[in-house]
């Protein structure tokens, strides 16, 4: 049973983590714009449900400009840039 969802993202990175654990992280983060590859820094943020129906509450977004130290390491990057 998923309990929490928490995304962090900070700059071109971002870290997934469900019921407090980590099950992606992502890095490098880059969207199409033409035949250019642009760093994705801004933009909607976007969830989804595949198959069913999904029910979200006490939805919050604070802003961050890095990472928790615990949660970096949990993701595997080395520092906050």
């Amino acid at each position: 049973m998923i309990r929490g969802v928490k995304v962090y993202t900070v700059g071109d990175r971002a870290i997934f983590l469900v019921n407090g654990n980590v099950v992606n992280a992502l890095t490098a983060a880059r969207v199409e714009r033409g035949p250019d590859l642009v760093p994705l820094i801004r933009g909607k943020l976007q969830r989804q449900s595949e198959g069913s129906e999904a029910f979200y509450r006490r939805v919050q977004m604070r802003p961050i400009t890095a990472f928790p130290p615990a949660i970096l390491a949990a993701a595997g990057f080395e520092k906050n840039s």
